[in-house]
């Protein structure tokens, strides 16, 4: 039952795609999941032939994951390549008042060809999730629940890609990073970094000035005296001395604290308002937008398999153990996420763990 759900789900995202792609043409359609889906299998296919006859992992592992991204950037290019040939050649026609022709036919089928991959990959992803997480869970072995979606774990289907899931979850994070990395551009991040460091340190600024300076000496006297004065009706508790002086001057500074803030927030709000646009402006020389995209794809690239990395070499410790089997199994056959978790390559150069995990857990 299940997986008649599954195919039928997959298959009718399929043919959205192909009636949408066959109406836009291929031109002006995102072509994200053709260039995933080559990327992902060729590095695959690669870290498979890494992992049986490179007996190094780390060797292996940094081939793997360097071609993968080689790979992503390479049909990233050809897709904008094929797309810009399509539109010179159309240019070229319409110049010469002729029709689009055989041009015009395969700009059509590559555009269905095209979104019928991404509405198949759209669905793919979402059901497989759902079925990995399950199964992981253990709520696919529930009674009612396996017997309704049993029968997609005893697939062939399921036998062939559960050693290759986490490996496809690798490679999309990888082109996530890089596409978004490259689209976005390092200017970017450093300006989103430098407007939270200004924030910050308005926030430092505001205090210090209005606390630990005699600029606020007078506003805040003059402002803590029209505090006082509303406190002073206030009726305490016989026995319970309060310095409401010294509570209203407090009050003033804190006020005053907030107030200029304020000033300061509004004042970096204008400026990170207006200065992206600068940056975008900035990035429209070609030379200018390529090199700041291949720095921000490099390092956003970096700083999220780094980290899954150090994930994983926290975790690789407790892999073997029972209680990690339903997760673990998916690295059975893994020729790329292996190299994250059960062969992770921080720690085949040596990187420390945590070993104390395991003893805690056993």
């Amino acid at each position: 039952m299940a997986t008649i759900i599954f195919w039928s789900v997959a298959g009718f995202f399929a043919l959205i795609g192909i009636i949408v792609g066959l109406v836009k043409g291929f031109i002006n359609v995102n072509t994200w999941a053709v260039e995933y889906l080559c990327a992902a299998a060729l590095t695959i296919v690669l870290g498979y032939f890494m992992k049986t006859y490179v007996p190094n992992a780390a060797v292996a592992g940094f081939v793997t994951i360097g071609v993968g991204a080689l790979l992503i950037v390479g049909f990233m290019g050809l897709s904008k390549l094929v797309k810009s040939l399509i539109n010179r050649s159309f240019r070229k026609r319409e110049d010469d008042m002729r029709s689009y022709g055989g041009v015009g036919v395969f700009n059509r089928l590559a555009g269905a060809f095209t979104l019928a991959v991404k509405g198949f990959t759209f669905a793919f992803i979402v059901l497989v999730g759902i079925f990995t997480v399950m199964d992981i869970t253990g709520l696919a072995a529930i009674e009612g629940v396996n017997g309704i979606i049993g029968d997609i774990y005893a697939n062939v289907m399921w036998t062939f890609i559960r050693p290759h899931i986490f490996d496809l979850l690798i490679v999309g994070l990888m082109f996530l990073s890089i596409r978004h990395g490259y689209t976005s551009g390092i200017s970017s991040a450093i300006w989103t970094i430098f407007v939270i460091a200004l924030i910050v340190g308005a926030g430092y600024v505001s205090f210090t000035s209005v606390f630990n300076t005699q600029a606020f000496a007078a506003p805040t006297q003059a402002l803590g005296e029209q505090l006082l004065g509303s406190l002073s009706g206030i009726q305490l508790p016989e026995g319970i001395n309060i310095d409401l002086g010294a509570i209203a001057t407090t009050i003033a500074q804190w006020i005053l604290v907030a107030g200029l803030f304020i000033v300061l927030l509004i004042m970096i709000l204008l400026l990170s308002f207006f200065m992206p646009r600068l940056i975008t402006n900035a990035r429209f020389g070609s030379a200018y937008y390529i090199v700041d995209g291949i720095l921000g794809g490099l390092i956003l690239f970096s700083i999220v398999l780094g980290g899954i990395m150090l994930v994983g070499n926290v975790f690789s410790v407790i892999s073997d153990l029972e209680f990690m089997y339903p997760f673990s199994k998916y690295f059975e056959g893994s020729t790329v996420a292996t190299w994250f978790y059960d062969n992770n390559i921080l720690g085949a150069v040596g990187v420390p763990n945590f070993p104390q995990l395991r003893e805690w857990l056993t």
